[in-house]
């Protein structure tokens, strides 16, 4: 029905508008095409307008020195672009541009990947998410892919679970540079169009990518440096189990992420939205894509 607002998503937890105001009320946003529903624990949440450099400290160090402390990341590039993954789901809307691929990647099995995007994804939405396996079929991808984005789902992620085959597709390489995503209504001859407005998350062991690929994604690199990584004593963690402490402690680190990237705006860099990764930190993930095509 065209009198009707297009609603293309519900969230539940504050975000950026596309014009950098901190939306916190409840209700329809046509803007964003977005209805806000928030969750019973992110009601009343304040974030300061001028946040002190204590206030951006704090919330730092809530993420690498309490949620992400105990994951073994390869080096810093990897370990910020963690960091941005987490911050993401709250500035998307802030971004008038796409957004790439975060490759969550480990040498082996029971590494923490998995659980990395199952923490984004509790943290965004307040629900684990179904982690899906990418299938190899051009014609299962498009259909897989268009299905996923019409259910509006914040987060859309995979696990490449055949290693043995190159990640290769020109359907997800065609999506993850596409603003409006068109195809053929699943079932019916009608055709249909969805803005991607989501956040691309695969999971894999030592995934070996084509060129094309490697152009639209960010490597998140961990390793236990262990042959049996399930086997490490949980009673060495920081936080575990750590998804209960995430839940727990969702409220702080909303606050936290929301503080960062109201920092952000403060700093200068908005409303030049399509500036938003450091030039140091575009250099490294450089030097990870042609690392990613050289395996």
């Amino acid at each position: 029905d065209p009198t009707l607002p297009q609603l293309e998503q519900i969230a539940t937890a504050p975000f950026f508008s596309p014009g950098g105001e901190l939306i916190l009320t409840e209700g329809f946003h046509a803007e964003q095409r977005t209805w806000l529903k928030l969750d019973d624990e992110l009601k009343g949440i304040t974030v300061p307008q001028k946040s002190s450099s204590g206030d951006v400290a704090k919330a730092v160090s809530l993420f690498t020195s309490d949620l992400l402390v105990d994951f073994p990341f390869v080096n810093q590039a990897d370990r910020a672009n963690c960091l941005g993954a987490f911050i993401l789901p709250f500035a998307r809307a802030m971004i008038d541009d796409l957004t790439p691929l975060h490759l969550f990647e480990a040498p082996t099995n029971g590494s923490g990947k998995g659980l990395l995007v199952s923490l984004l994804s509790l943290l965004t939405s307040g629900e684990e998410i179904v982690i899906q396996v990418f299938p190899y079929q051009e014609e299962e991808v498009r259909k897989r892919l268009t299905s996923e984005l019409l259910r509006g789902r914040p987060i859309i992620a995979f696990d490449n679970a055949d290693t043995k085959r190159r990640l290769d597709s020109a359907t997800l390489a065609a999506v993850l540079t596409a603003r409006v995503w068109g195809d053929r209504e699943l079932g019916k001859t009608a055709d249909i169009t969805v803005h991607n407005n989501a956040i691309w998350a695969m999971t894999g062991n030592n995934l070996e990518v084509s060129n094309e690929l490697a152009d639209r994604m960010v490597r998140i690199r961990i390793d236990p440096k262990i042959e049996r990584p399930r086997d490490r004593d949980p009673t060495k963690f920081k936080h575990h189990p750590i998804k209960e402490w995430v839940e727990k402690n969702r409220r702080l680190l909303v606050t936290a992420a929301l503080t960062l990237t109201q920092a952000w705006i403060n700093a200068g860099t908005f409303p030049n939205r399509r500036v938003g990764i450091p030039v140091r930190i575009r250099s490294e993930e450089r030097r990870v894509g042609k690392e990613c095509r050289s395996r």
